[in-house]
């Protein structure tokens, strides 16, 4: 999820130009056609996974699985919320780039593994 922040989230086509966006390029500000884009709330994108690793750390056993299958939801809540307000017109064609796929993934699998981890500790138990 760390990775996927500066990895290309999208690209957008427009009048036969193409430009990737990478969450960490939207955050700090792109240059494009002369124009500097920027959107310091694209930070959100870092932040589950910041968390995550945080709680991985501090917490321990189920504490650490909870906050984690949560950050992961969050995660995948973001970058869903991101692919739906892309706009889309005759000239801007969007096209989702690896680090969506890298963050969905990882978020999946931050959930799978949490779930998992909560699952055979409550075999144990019994």
């Amino acid at each position: 999820m760390l990775i996927s922040f500066f990895l290309p989230l999208f690209s957008v086509s427009f009048l036969g130009i193409t430009i990737t966006m990478s969450p960490a390029e939207m955050t700090f500000g792109k240059q494009i056609l002369g124009t500097t884009v920027s959107n310091f709330s694209n930070i959100l994108f870092i932040v589950p996974g910041v968390c995550a690793i945080l709680a991985l750390l501090a917490l321990r056993d189920r504490a650490a699985n909870i906050v984690s299958i949560v950050l992961g939801i969050v995660s995948l809540a973001i970058v869903l919320i991101c692919i739906t307000y892309i706009p889309t017109t005759d000239y801007i064609k969007p096209d989702m780039a690896i680090g969506l796929y890298l963050n969905v993934i990882a978020s999946a699998a931050l959930i799978g593994l949490s779930v998992f981890k909560l699952y055979s500790a409550s075999r144990q138990k019994r």
